[in-house]
């Protein structure tokens, strides 16, 4: 006779208390209400199969969910700590960026009239120039750098004027006083170390644009159509719109407009937008900390919001500056460290992002 039987308990009854430990905590109880008897034996151990099964089964492959794309951007890319910063950033944590750089931090002061924006005397630029060609030797090697890492060189235009009442031509002007004035960046300061390939890396690298004040009108769609360009990061959206391409076959990205702040207010995710949210604009470095929580929560609230739903592209700007006190640099900083590195985010360059929308 086997122990069991000796033992005068329900076989059933053992079944259950060695095979307790499989049963998930919620359906115990329903085990109290089996009439343990032999015609339900078969029954209860095929339950129980079922159990183990499901508690040991893999995801269902199809399940998956798309990768999550984050574009960050940086508009003027003129101060050359910030270029080796978000380098290094990038580079700890797996992220490629774009940078929307303007021509005339390629010019300096002694050279400022090769350049003339529409409707302006040569030599003007509402932004200033490099400092010397010393200085624009450093910003060429930086992005030369950025280039073999990976990174992304688009346009800013040159004089960062506000173009929503230029014409066509006038876009058009623009378009070409950039291209000349990068194609001539080593030539016009007398520098060394010209890439060979430095004219193809304007003419076939750069193909993305933002208007300054991301001021734009319908002959800047018709100037971009009729140019070299793939795309126009030069609108704001809502946050979970998917990018689509425009009537003229360029993608149109768009930074969000995204809740912040106590009162989740809408804001554009540009870090300009923030500093004249907290501060009107003005420095207030005494407040860093609290308009750094600030930024931060109000980019992982649009990121949550697009990673648990849609999928929607991530899309947020900055400049190169460290307004108030380094606070929104700090927030972007902790933001992509926190992002970038998951498996199933890519920190992408925008060009990147339109090749895999183009690929699905």
């Amino acid at each position: 006779m086997s122990n069991l039987a000796k033992s005068n308990l329900n076989p059933v009854a053992t079944i259950v208390s060695a095979s307790e430990k499989n049963i998930p905590a919620g359906l115990r109880p329903a085990f109290n209400y089996i009439r343990f008897s032999r015609t339900s034996t078969l029954l209860l151990v095929f339950l129980l199969t079922l159990t183990i099964k499901d508690a040991t089964a893999e995801p269902d492959k199809e399940d998956k969910r798309p990768v999550q794309y984050v574009a960050i951007s940086f508009d003027g890319a003129k101060a050359i700590d910030i270029w080796k910063d978000t380098r290094a950033l990038a580079q700890k944590h797996k992220a490629a960026f774009t940078y929307f750089v303007s021509c005339v931090y390629f010019l300096h002061y002694g050279n400022a009239k090769l350049y003339r924006a529409p409707g302006k005397s040569a030599g003007r630029s509402a932004i200033g120039f490099a400092t010397s060609p010393q200085n624009i030797s450093q910003r060429l090697d930086q992005l030369n750098g950025a280039l073999k890492e990976g990174h992304e060189i688009a346009s800013h235009a040159c004089g960062h004027y506000n173009g929503s009442r230029w014409s066509k031509a006038a876009w058009q002007l623009e378009f070409e006083r950039f291209s000349e004035i990068m194609k001539n960046a080593y030539r016009n300061n007398k520098l060394n170390g010209q890439p060979e390939d430095w004219d193809k890396i304007v003419d076939g690298k750069i193909t993305g644009f933002r208007a300054p004040f991301m001021a734009r009108n319908t002959a800047l769609d018709q100037a971009l159509a009729a140019g070299k360009f793939r795309y126009d990061a030069s609108r704001g959206g809502y946050w979970h719109e998917k990018p689509s391409k425009s009537k003229s076959g360029l993608w149109d990205f768009r930074l969000a407009f995204i809740p912040e702040g106590p009162g989740k207010r809408l804001l554009l995710a540009m870090d300009y937008n923030f500093y004249v949210r907290h501060s009107s604009g003005r420095p207030k470095p005494a407040s860093a900390g609290k308009f750094q929580r600030r930024m931060y929560d109000a980019y992982m609230g649009y990121f949550r919001k697009s990673y648990d739903g849609n999928r929607a592209p991530v899309q947020i700007g900055h400049h190169f500056s460290r307004w108030n006190g380094s606070a929104y640099w700090n927030a972007l900083s902790q933001f992509v460290a926190e992002v970038c590195p998951r498996p199933d985010v890519r920190c992408v360059t925008y060009s990147q992002l339109a090749k895999a929308l183009e690929a699905k």
